[in-house]
This record gives structure tokens, sequence and C-alpha cells, in this order.
């Protein structure tokens, strides 16, 4: 309710104008009305200064007064301000007709001994009273007045002297005018209303009257004020000063035809009335019955009475609009407050019996936050605010926020990526192919590459690729050197043919001279017919087949009985006779091993297998390592023996030859096991981590390659302790994303998803579900509250996770549920009608030996059953305590 906090006892009854401007303290001009009382000639015109610094209850007034020869029918001050005119201008209506204006400037320091006067212009247009005077809120320098005989004149105070101009022809519906405005919005448009219950719109481009407001039905219906809405261009009140009908009416000009709303409460003629400009919700109206009352004028809703006595003019402050200024005919300026509570101090003020006193319906908008904001859950930003140029009510909005965009994107390319159907697997390939070329962080581009091989068509051949084996440069390399080794060995002068070739002078071939070759070892035989190679088999197809040698398959037997080398004597007669046993033997004592390995063939697996062994037995003198792993491929010891002694033996310098070898030799079975007992021998060396983790992946050990990934993840934190929180969140989503495409790659199943393990130490995966916890809560904070759930999900239900994250409370459970019920979820819960839910007994198992788990879910979902009806996760859940 509101509260008197001024008044003040004027010697006349005056009239009043607030100051429009905010660059001082709130200021009124009082002007002394015409009085019946011919006795009382005197008029002034005084400024009061308010503070209200000292205490908002109460207002202290500096006054400035100054005397003036007539009295002011009417009163308006407007803010076209200047060096000259710094608190603007205030024009008066005189009892003359006449318009008068003042520089306000000149009676506030009180300066009335001066001889320049105030009066800046009187101007007798008017042939009658000026009833009405209104300052153009945009063109601070237009002034409308209005007065009797339907006149109505727009003053440009840039130009004084100049006479004023007409809205437009006048109108033959207008009498006396007792009230002039103009639009709030549109600063052409202007209304007049007349004595004889019309109301007049005003078009100023145009100069013509638009449109007409009729306000009497069986009575004529004076209308003694006109107020626009302040933010709604169409809309305008208007009071009738009727004593049979004093009616309030609310009219839209889009629907002229009748008012829109009425609004009755006074039981005599509405005198003024004022619409607030800081909230339209907010209209005080004034009525000959003594009463001053509060509308609503949006809903119609009447607030109250403010006050009960005889008041002939209100209106608000500008600059603080919860102060309201009436003047009554008692010669009684008050100010009221609506923010202050209680009533006034004088009990005659208002009338408790008669109406209610004055409330509002709720906090007035200049006390109300224009806009505001709040997040909430799953990424989304709630907002509120209005327009000033609408009188909409504030409009609440929810926006889903992505805090970084970059981060969404990522995650919605990793869900694409994860859930495509595609078996050539083209969105992962080019997901991690992406994530190669885009790693800032050299550990994890390494990562990405070995995850990238891992994915790759033939993943064994491209890991030995990885490690610096290339099978096309070993074989260049071998064919080089056999080459450099041959050249050390051949004398120039027993040059092969081919050899002769490449040594010959390029010049001699350009010139198409006769090539003359070097016959080396066939030099006995004497020179050739024709020195022209390309001629010589011409001459050998003329020799006839009687004239050629008889090929023989060994040699002339002569040479075993003449040949002084017995031991090939002996070789060739074994072989003769098919003993093939016996040749290796002899070959294998001359130490002659391709022989003997030549001749096992021969003879069948089972003297392969003898002559290997034997083989590698005589080796043993002069061990080679291509020997060692040639016995293994060769089969001749136990396969995963052999491939368990040459991790156990081979140096861990070595390690990428070791983990070739097992790509190129290791069974599909045996891979797994195999790295990682290679791990574990690498495990004390600190500087050996990248190949622990090498090995980890090609095991396909989720457990052990997510805990490093975790923990490398962690530290890098602690040591960074300077990052922002984007930086940090940046990294959990390179982290997950790793995870989640190496657990596509392996396929790993998580079974304690759906075990009744009730200690946390049992958990193997413990880190990585607070990591899919912090993920979830991240992404819910980027509204991708999907992708949340799919990650929460994957945590098992009795693990309790950090108080820190997404939930909060003893686990989970409460997060997934408040998941499941918001709206922009595509899951929906399957619903069941009056589940009762009782976990399975193990079968052949005695009580003692079930875990404690198991019974207290057993208790609590005897004893406090589900509700009729609820989800599934619902219900597998209510038999937790939360």
């Amino acid at each position: 309710m509101a509260k008197k906090i001024y008044e003040q006892k004027s010697r006349t009854v005056s009239t009043f104008a607030w100051y429009p401007g905010h660059h001082h303290k709130p200021m009124m001009v009082t002007g002394t009305l015409p009085s019946v009382d011919t006795f009382r000639n005197a008029s002034e015109i005084e400024i009061l200064e308010l503070d209200r610094h000292s205490s908002p209850s109460s207002i202290t007034a500096t006054s400035h007064k100054l005397n003036m020869k007539s009295r002011f029918h009417t009163l308006a001050w407007g803010h076209n301000e200047t060096d000259e005119k710094p608190y603007g201008i205030i024009a008066g209506g005189l009892e003359t007709g006449e318009l008068e204006l003042l520089n306000p400037a000149f009676i506030i320091p009180n300066n009335t001994t001066s001889k320049e006067t105030p009066i800046l212009m009187k101007h007798a247009a008017h042939s009658g009273t000026i009833q009405a005077l209104d300052f153009n809120r945009f063109q601070t320098h237009l002034l409308a007045s209005a007065g009797n005989h339907s006149e109505v004149f727009i003053w440009d105070l840039n130009q004084p002297t100049a006479k004023p101009y007409t809205p437009g022809a006048r109108s033959v519906k207008m009498d006396d005018i007792s009230s002039v405005a103009w639009n709030s919005q549109v600063q052409h448009i202007i209304a007049t209303s007349s004595i004889n219950g019309y109301t007049v719109i005003w078009d100023l481009r145009n100069k013509k009257e638009v449109m007409t407001l009729a306000n009497y039905n069986q009575y004529k219906n004076s209308i003694s004020s006109i107020a626009w809405h302040p933010n709604i261009a169409t809309q305008i009140v208007t009071a009738a000063d009727d004593e049979q009908d004093p009616i309030i009416s609310l009219w839209d000009l889009r629907q002229a035809q009748q008012a829109e709303k009425t609004f009755r409460k006074h039981t005599k003629g509405v005198v003024d009335l004022a619409w607030c400009v800081q909230d339209s919700d907010l209209l005080v109206s004034t009525g000959k019955d003594g009463q001053t009352l509060g509308w609503n004028p949006n809903t119609g809703h009447f607030l109250g009475q403010l006050s009960n006595q005889s008041v002939f003019k209100t209106q608000w402050c500008p600059q603080q609009p919860d102060l309201i200024a009436t003047s009554s005919q008692d010669s009684l300026i008050h100010i009221f407050s609506i923010d202050e509570q209680g009533y006034s101090n004088d009990t005659t003020t208002l009338d408790k019996n008669r109406l209610k006193p004055f409330t509002l319906e709720r906090p007035p908008k200049w006390l109300r936050r224009p806009t505001g904001a709040s997040f909430g859950f799953g990424g989304k930003i709630v907002m509120f605010g209005h327009s000033r140029r609408t009188d909409a009510r504030h409009r609440v909005t929810v926006h889903t926020m992505d805090t970084d965009l970059d981060m969404a994107q990522r995650a919605e390319q990793l869900e694409a990526a994860l859930t495509s159907s595609d078996e050539s697997l083209v969105l992962i390939k080019s997901l991690i192919e992406d994530r190669v070329h885009r790693s800032q962080d050299e550990n994890d581009r390494e990562d990405w590459r070995m995850l990238q091989v891992l994915y790759a068509d033939n993943p064994r051949e491209e890991l030995v690729k990885y490690l610096g084996f290339d099978k096309l440069s070993v074989r260049r390399e071998a064919v080089s050197l056999v080459d450099k080794i041959n050249c050390l060995k051949v004398d120039t002068s027993e040059l092969s043919l081919d050899k002769s070739v490449a040594a010959l002078d390029i010049g001699t071939v350009l010139n198409n001279k006769p090539v003359v070759f070097d016959r080396g070892m066939f030099s006995h035989l004497g020179p050739l017919k024709n020195n022209n190679v390309l001629f010589d088999s011409a001459t050998e197809k003329s020799t006839s087949r009687a004239e050629r040698p008889e090929a023989s398959l060994f040699p002339k037997l002569t040479t075993i009985a003449g040949d002084p080398d017995e031991m090939d004597q002996r070789i060739t007669r074994a072989v003769i006779l098919g003993d093939f046993a016996s040749a290796v033997d002899l070959c294998l004592a001359a130490q002659n091993y391709s022989d003997a390995l030549l001749l096992a063939m021969c003879g069948g697996p089972e003297l392969m297998r003898r002559t290997q062994i034997a083989y590698f037995e005589q080796r043993r003198t002069r061990p080679t390592t291509f020997g060692h792993l040639l016995k293994g491929l060769l089969s001749i010891e136990d396969e995963d023996t052999f491939l368990s002694s040459i991790i156990a033996e081979a140096s861990v310098a070595d390690w990428p030859s070791v983990v070739a070898l097992l790509c190129t030799y290791a069974p599909v079975k045996q891979m797994s096991p195999l790295c990682d007992t290679f791990s574990q021998r690498l495990q004390p060396y600190t500087e050996y981590r990248r190949p622990i983790l090498l090995l980890y992946l090609i095991a396909g050990n989720f457990e052990k390659v997510t805990k490093s990934w975790i923990a490398r993840f962690n530290d890098d934190k602690k040591q960074e302790t300077t990052q922002s929180s984007s930086t940090a969140q940046r990294g959990l989503q390179v982290l997950i994303e790793k995870i989640s495409v190496f657990r596509k790659a392996v396929d790993y199943k998580d079974y304690d998803l759906t075990s009744l393990i009730s200690d946390e130490s049992s958990f193997t995966l413990s880190a990585l579900y607070r990591t899919y916890s912090d993920y979830s809560e991240l992404m819910a904070m980027q509204g991708k509250t999907e992708i949340a759930l799919k990650y929460l999900q994957m945590i098992p239900v009795q693990f309790t996770v950090p108080s820190t994250t997404l939930a909060s409370s003893k686990n989970h459970i409460l997060a997934t549920d408040r998941f499941y019920g918001h709206p922009n979820l595509a899951i929906k819960p399957i619903l069941l009608q009056n589940p009762h839910v009782v976990p399975a007994r193990p079968r052949d198992v005695d009580d003692s030996q079930l875990d404690p788990f198991y019974h207290r879910i057993m208790a609590e979902t005897v004893h406090d059953k589900p509700s009729s009806t609820m989800t599934t996760r619902t219900a597998y859940y209510s038999a937790y305590q939360y």
C-alpha cells in the first residue's frame, strides 16, 4: 500500500508539473490557479527541489519562488535543455489565454532581484482559456496547446516567435478541448478530448483528423483527461467527467467502435488520470468524489484507494516512478510513495472503511529484473526478458547452451562413428585420421597412430611397419649386400656375360659398333666365327643332331674309380643306391650342410627332421641370431616354448625386434599372453612406458590400457596446475575418444555391470567409472543428454562416484533417473504395471556363502515393494537405499 511522504500547504490552490529530466534531483513546479475568490489576486510560481537521500520514507524540499502577474490554468515542463536553459522550459497556460514560456534557471537560484526576466515568450494565439499543454517526448522542441473553441496549436520552440500551426482543419467533433496528449510511441500522432464526449486522433504528418472516439451512451459524457499507453501505440484511456456515469475507458484504435475495457469505482465525475510511463500496469485516477484510485488497466483489476481528498490533478514522477503527486482543492500538494508500506500518520487521509487501500498485485516493473538468466540441468539456460517497445509479459525461453562448440562437435562425431553400422569402419578410420593430424600433444598423437594401426586392414603388417621394419627395404638391403659380396669374390677377369654387358662403354652401344665380348672362361674354345653374337645362333642351328654330344645324368663312371676324392665317390654311390641317410651322414661329416639338407628332402620327413637336428647341433660352435630363430621356426622345439624363450632371453633394448617377431610368427591365441609376458619384463624400466602401452594395445588388454591412459591424464593435470578448466575438459574429451575407440576395437564386455559386487575395491575399472562419470557431467553441461546417459549407464549401479561429480548422492542412480525424466531425451522408459523385483538366488549355494549385498537386496525388496507404476530401471534401483 502507498504512504504519504510529503505534504505542502500553499496559500492558494495550485496546479503542478514534474521536471522530466534525469540530470538533477526530482523537482516540481507549482503555479497559482485562477480562484473564485476575487480578493486574492496574488500569483506565484514555485519550484521545489526534493531530496530523498536522508530518508527514503520522507522528503525534504527546497523552495524557489517567483511572483507572477497572472495565474496559471495549466503547467507543463519540457526537457529541451541547452546551455542557456539547463533545466529545460516551463510552459504555462494563463487565465488570460496567453501562452507563457519560462526559463527555470532564473527561478532556482532565487535570482528574483535580477533585471533579467525568466519569461522567454508570451503569445496570445488562443482566443480563449488554455486548458491543456503537452511536450513531445521525441521532439522536445514541439509543444501542443489546446483550449476553448476547439483550438489546438503546435509550437516550435526553436522558433518561439513564429506563428504556431494547427494539426489540421478544425474538427466539427470538437467543442471546448479539455486535454491534449502526444502518442508515446509515434511522434507525429496527437490526441485531443472535448467536453462533448469526443476524442479526436490527429496525424500531423498528413495534417488531418484520422479517427474519432465517441464516449457516451444515454448520457453526454464530458472527457476530462486522456493518456496514451506507455508501450502500445494503439491504446488510449479516457476519463469521463460525468455525474451520471463516471467511467474510465480503455480504447484500442484497431477496434475503435467501442471501448475495449471500462473501469467503474468513482461515484462522481473523473477529473484527471495519469498512466505510469515506467510500468504500464499502473494507472491513477482522481474524481469529484474525493477519491484517488489505482488501477491495472491491462487486466482491469482495481488496486485500491490512494487518498480520499478533493484532488483535481495527479501525476507520476518521471525520475522516481514510485512517487505520485496530487493537488487538492484544500491548497495541499501531496506526494505518495507506493514502495513504502503502511498508512499515513494522518488517519483522515484514507477512509479505510470505504474502499480497500492501494495494494500492488506484483512488484512494479522498475523493481523487477528487466532480464535474467539461469543455467539448468542438461546444458540448458533459462532466460527471461521483455521488449521495452511492447507490453508483452516476460517471455521465458529455454536454450541449449554449447559452452564449447568444438567439444560438442567432437562428441557428436565420436558418437556417430561408434554407432555406425558400416562394417568397413570408414567413420572410425576417418575420426582416427583426423585426430592424428589435429593432436597437439605428442603422446596423444602416438596413441592415435597406434589405434590407427589396430584398425588397419592388415594390422600385423602395419604394426611391423610402425616399428620400422619394411619388407621392401629389407629386400633391397639384402640384394645390395649380396651384390657387394659377389663383387669382392669374383675376379674381374672372370666376369660373367651379364657383368660384361654392364661394363660396356655406353658410347659403343650408341654408335652401333660391333660388340666384342670378353669370353673369359670360354676362351679355350677358340675365336667365334662371327663377332656379331646376334647371328651366332644361326650358325649353331646348322649343326646336325648326330654331331651334338649326348647328354648324361652323371659324369662317366670312370671318374669314380679315377677320382681321388673318396668322399664324393661314396656319396655318389649312396645316392645311386637310394641310401639317402648314408649320403646325408657323409655330407654332414664333410660339413657340406646345404647338400645334406637337399638330400634329406629326398629321404622323407623323418630324415629331414633328423638332419635339421644334426645341423643345429653342429652349428652350436658358431651360434648366430638367425640360426636360433630358424631353429624355432622349423618347429624343432615346441612353438610356444620357442617364442617364450625369445621373450625371456632377448634384450629389452631390442623390444621393436621382439614385437615384430611376435607380429610375424605368433599364433592368434598366443599373441595376447605373449605380449602381456613381455610387458611384464619391461615394467621395471620407466623409459619403456610407450612400448608397454603398445604391448597392452596389441594384446587387447582393455583394463591396463585405460588404466595407463587415465594415470597419464591425471599426471598431466597435476603438472599443469595453471591450465584452465576448458583445457582439462578438452583433455577429458580426448581421453574418452581413445578409450571408446579402443573399446570398440577389442569389443570389450564389462561383466561388472551385471554383477552383484558390493566391495568397490573389487572393481577393476574403478578409475574408468569415475572418468565416465566426469564425462557424463561434462556432456550434460553441453546439453548432450543422450550421450551423458549412455556413459552413465556404463557404470555399475552399486559403484559410488565422488560427490563432486554429477551423481552427488551415494551413487549415480539418482542422476540416471534424472536423465530419464529429461524432456529432450529420445530414450523413453518402459512402464511396468505392479512390478515386484526380487533378485534370483544362486543355485546350489549355501546362504552363508552368499555376498552380503545379496541379502540386503532381498531384505529391502521384500519389505519395500516398488510402486504400482515405474520404469524398468526404477524397479531395479528400488532395491537400493539412496
